[in-house]
Protein backbone atom coordinates (compact mmCIF):
# COMPACT_ATOMS: atom_id res chain seq x y z
CA UNK A 1 0.00 0.00 0.00
CA UNK A 2 2.56 2.22 0.72
CA UNK A 3 4.59 1.94 -2.68
CA UNK A 4 0.94 2.86 -4.56
CA UNK A 5 0.77 5.89 -2.51
CA UNK A 6 4.56 7.06 -3.32
CA UNK A 7 4.22 6.39 -6.73
CA UNK A 8 0.46 8.04 -7.10
CA UNK A 9 2.34 10.88 -5.48
CA UNK A 10 5.00 10.32 -8.05
CA UNK A 11 2.65 10.59 -10.36
CA UNK A 12 0.81 13.31 -9.61
CA UNK A 13 4.02 15.76 -8.88
CA UNK A 14 5.74 15.05 -12.69
CA UNK A 15 1.95 15.71 -14.69
CA UNK A 16 2.03 18.77 -13.41
CA UNK A 17 5.37 20.55 -13.98
CA UNK A 18 4.85 20.82 -17.14
CA UNK A 19 2.12 23.18 -17.02
CA UNK A 20 4.19 26.24 -15.87
CA UNK A 21 6.67 25.43 -18.90
CA UNK A 22 8.91 28.05 -20.30
CA UNK A 23 8.44 28.58 -24.37
CA UNK A 24 11.18 28.53 -26.62
CA UNK A 25 10.54 32.27 -28.18
CA UNK A 26 12.63 34.36 -30.57
CA UNK A 27 12.11 36.64 -33.32
CA UNK A 28 14.38 38.64 -36.00
CA UNK A 29 15.99 42.16 -35.36
CA UNK A 30 16.54 44.18 -38.59
CA UNK A 31 17.26 47.78 -39.90
CA UNK A 32 14.49 49.78 -41.60
CA UNK A 33 16.10 48.46 -44.82
CA UNK A 34 15.91 44.57 -44.09
CA UNK A 35 19.41 43.71 -43.55
CA UNK A 36 20.27 42.63 -39.93
CA UNK A 37 22.06 44.89 -37.56
CA UNK A 38 26.24 44.36 -37.19
CA UNK A 39 26.68 40.71 -34.30
CA UNK A 40 27.30 42.18 -31.14
CA UNK A 41 24.00 43.39 -29.79
CA UNK A 42 21.36 41.92 -28.01
CA UNK A 43 17.75 41.47 -27.22
CA UNK A 44 16.22 41.34 -23.00
CA UNK A 45 12.70 40.61 -22.76
CA UNK A 46 11.63 42.04 -19.17
CA UNK A 47 8.68 42.06 -16.35
CA UNK A 48 9.06 43.33 -13.07
CA UNK A 49 10.58 39.41 -12.05
CA UNK A 50 11.69 38.08 -14.87
CA UNK A 51 14.36 38.57 -17.34
CA UNK A 52 15.47 36.71 -20.61
CA UNK A 53 18.08 37.76 -22.95
CA UNK A 54 19.90 36.29 -26.25
CA UNK A 55 22.55 37.64 -28.59
CA UNK A 56 21.45 38.99 -31.96
CA UNK A 57 23.01 36.92 -34.55
CA UNK A 58 24.76 37.93 -37.47
CA UNK A 59 21.78 36.98 -39.73
CA UNK A 60 19.33 39.36 -37.03
CA UNK A 61 17.81 36.57 -35.18
CA UNK A 62 17.21 35.67 -31.65
CA UNK A 63 16.51 32.76 -29.24
CA UNK A 64 15.72 33.96 -25.47
CA UNK A 65 17.28 32.24 -22.93
CA UNK A 66 16.83 32.84 -18.69
CA UNK A 67 19.18 30.84 -17.09
CA UNK A 68 20.43 28.25 -19.49
CA UNK A 69 20.81 28.67 -22.97
CA UNK A 70 17.93 28.54 -24.90
CA UNK A 71 15.66 27.59 -21.90
CA UNK A 72 12.85 29.74 -23.28
CA UNK A 73 10.94 31.83 -20.40
CA UNK A 74 7.24 31.50 -19.17
CA UNK A 75 4.19 32.97 -21.22
CA UNK A 76 2.98 36.66 -20.66
CA UNK A 77 3.24 40.11 -21.63
CA UNK A 78 7.29 41.62 -22.05
CA UNK A 79 8.77 45.02 -22.35
CA UNK A 80 11.33 44.55 -24.60
CA UNK A 81 14.73 46.05 -25.18
CA UNK A 82 17.74 46.20 -27.81
CA UNK A 83 20.86 46.88 -26.80
CA UNK A 84 24.84 47.26 -27.84
CA UNK A 85 23.75 47.90 -31.47
CA UNK A 86 27.19 49.96 -32.38
CA UNK A 87 30.05 50.18 -34.04
CA UNK A 88 33.99 51.37 -33.20
CA UNK A 89 34.15 55.22 -34.12
CA UNK A 90 36.35 55.44 -36.67
CA UNK A 91 39.34 58.39 -36.23
CA UNK A 92 38.21 59.18 -32.05
CA UNK A 93 40.21 59.85 -29.83
CA UNK A 94 39.95 59.90 -26.87
CA UNK A 95 40.78 63.18 -24.32
CA UNK A 96 43.63 63.10 -22.52
CA UNK A 97 43.41 63.64 -18.68
CA UNK A 98 43.55 67.35 -17.17
CA UNK A 99 46.10 68.62 -15.33
CA UNK A 100 45.61 67.40 -11.71
CA UNK A 101 42.91 65.09 -12.66
CA UNK A 102 42.96 61.98 -10.60
CA UNK A 103 43.66 58.59 -12.19
CA UNK A 104 40.23 57.38 -11.15
CA UNK A 105 38.46 60.13 -13.44
CA UNK A 106 40.81 59.31 -16.31
CA UNK A 107 39.38 57.57 -19.59
CA UNK A 108 40.97 53.85 -19.25
CA UNK A 109 43.42 52.82 -21.24
CA UNK A 110 43.23 50.67 -24.34
CA UNK A 111 38.59 51.96 -24.64
CA UNK A 112 37.45 51.59 -28.11
CA UNK A 113 35.12 53.99 -28.04
CA UNK A 114 31.65 53.23 -29.85
CA UNK A 115 28.69 54.83 -31.36
CA UNK A 116 24.92 53.50 -31.33
CA UNK A 117 23.43 52.67 -34.51
CA UNK A 118 20.15 52.56 -33.17
CA UNK A 119 17.81 55.45 -31.39
CA UNK A 120 18.70 55.24 -27.68
CA UNK A 121 15.47 54.75 -26.16
CA UNK A 122 15.81 51.44 -27.12
CA UNK A 123 18.54 50.55 -24.48
CA UNK A 124 16.00 50.12 -21.73
CA UNK A 125 13.02 48.32 -21.48
CA UNK A 126 10.85 50.78 -20.08
CA UNK A 127 11.91 53.16 -22.63
CA UNK A 128 11.76 51.40 -25.90
CA UNK A 129 8.31 51.25 -26.47
CA UNK A 130 8.27 47.29 -27.63
CA UNK A 131 5.73 45.67 -25.89
CA UNK A 132 5.44 41.56 -26.76
CA UNK A 133 2.99 38.53 -25.72
CA UNK A 134 5.06 35.43 -25.29
CA UNK A 135 2.95 32.51 -26.48
CA UNK A 136 3.48 29.07 -27.94
CA UNK A 137 4.11 28.76 -32.00
CA UNK A 138 4.58 32.92 -31.66
CA UNK A 139 7.45 35.23 -32.41
CA UNK A 140 8.91 38.44 -32.42
CA UNK A 141 10.46 40.32 -34.89
CA UNK A 142 11.89 44.04 -34.72
CA UNK A 143 12.47 46.57 -37.06
CA UNK A 144 14.96 49.40 -34.85
CA UNK A 145 14.40 53.19 -35.64
CA UNK A 146 18.25 54.53 -36.75
CA UNK A 147 20.47 57.27 -35.28
CA UNK A 148 22.26 59.69 -37.34
CA UNK A 149 25.42 57.19 -37.25
CA UNK A 150 23.06 54.29 -37.74
CA UNK A 151 21.67 56.30 -41.00
CA UNK A 152 25.31 57.04 -41.94
CA UNK A 153 26.43 53.10 -41.43
CA UNK A 154 23.55 51.28 -43.64
CA UNK A 155 24.11 53.80 -46.51
CA UNK A 156 27.85 53.18 -46.11
CA UNK A 157 26.97 49.53 -46.39
CA UNK A 158 25.23 49.48 -49.38
CA UNK A 159 28.22 51.50 -51.52
CA UNK A 160 29.93 49.79 -53.83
Amino acid sequence: MRHYLFFSLLFVTFSTVGCGENIQFGGKVTFPDGSAPPKGGRVVFATNDFLARAPIQADGTYRLASLGERDGLPPGTYQVAVQNIAIDRPGFKLPAPKQGVNSINAPPQGLIPQVSLIDKKYQKADTSGLVCEVKRGGSFDIVLELSEHGKKYVADRKKP
